[in-house]
C-alpha cells in the first residue's frame, strides 16, 4: 500500500489519509503548507494538500503534470492525455508556480460583472509571476480550462471513498478548491468562477435571489 512521506520523516498510509477521519484530517492540517512525497516510486513524487472551502476538509492532491510520474497502481497516477496536454506543460500554457498553485494562460478575457471583492493579499497583476511564463504565446481555451478544473478536482477518477457521495455539494467543493489553486489573468480563478451554492432548504429563497443579482 502506498505511503506518504512528510518533511519530518513521518509516513502514513495513503488510504488512511483519504478516509476523512478526524485523526487523518488532523495530520493533513498539520502539514498543509508542505509538499509530502508519494512513495509509490523509489524516489517519491511531490504532492500538495488542498482544503475544501465549504467543509474545511483536507485531502491530498496531485501536483500538475506529475500524473505520469506516479506508479500505475497509485491513485495519483494519470497519463498525459495526448500531445496537446504535453505541449501545454512544455510551452508554459499551464505552469506550476513555486507556491504550489498553477498558472493557466487563457486565450479569452474576462468581461463579466463581478460583485465579489478580491482579497487584498491576492496579486492583481500577472507581472508578479515569472517572466519566462508570461512571454509564451501559447494559450488555452475555456473548454480546456473546464477540463483542467475537472481533472484537478479529481472528479474524473472513481474512489471507493466517494461511493454514494458524488453529489453536487462534493462536486461544488472540489471544483472551487481547484479554482482557488488555479491562477488565471493574475488572480485565483475562484473569484471569476460562478458556481451556484449547494441547495440549502433554510436559505432557498436567499439563494434564488442571489442568482439574479
Amino acid at each position: 500500500m502506498t505511503e506518504i512521506l512528510f518533511a519530518d520523516g513521518k509516513r502514513y498510509r495513503r488510504d488512511w489519509l483519504d478516509t476523512g477521519e478526524p485523526e487523518s484530517q488532523a495530520v493533513l492540517r498539520r502539514y498543509k503548507n508542505t509538499y509530502p512525497l508519494c512513495m509509490c516510486t523509489p524516489t517519491g513524487v511531490p504532492m500538495h494538500i488542498r482544503e475544501l472551502s465549504q467543509t474545511g476538509r483536507h485531502y491530498l492532491a496531485r501536483m500538475p503534470g506529475t500524473g505520469p510520474e506516479h506508479a500505475v497502481d497509485c491513485p495519483a497516477y494519470e497519463p498525459i492525455h495526448g500531445k496537446a496536454e504535453e505541449e501545454a506543460l512544455e510551452n508554459g500554457a499551464i505552469a506550476p508556480l513555486p507556491d504550489g498553485r498553477v498558472l493557466f494562460r487563457l486565450d479569452v478575457g474576462f468581461g463579466v460583472r463581478d460583485n465579489s471583492p478580491l482579497p487584498p493579499s491576492e496579486p492583481r497583476e500577472p507581472a508578479e509571476y515569472p517572466q519566462t511564463v508570461r512571454d509564451h504565446d501559447s494559450r488555452l481555451g475555456l473548454f480546456a480550462l473546464l477540463q483542467f478544473l475537472w481533472e484537478q478536482a479529481e472528479l474524473h477518477h472513481w474512489h471507493p471513498k466517494m461511493q454514494g457521495r458524488r453529489r453536487y455539494k462534493q462536486v461544488h467543493d472540489r471544483i472551487l478548491a481547484a479554482a482557488d489553486n488555479t491562477i488565471v489573468k493574475g488572480i485565483p480563478l475562484r473569484y471569476r468562477l460562478f458556481m451556484p451554492e449547494p441547495f440549502n432548504k433554510e436559505h432557498a429563497e436567499e439563494q434564488r435571489l442571489q442568482r439574479y443579482e
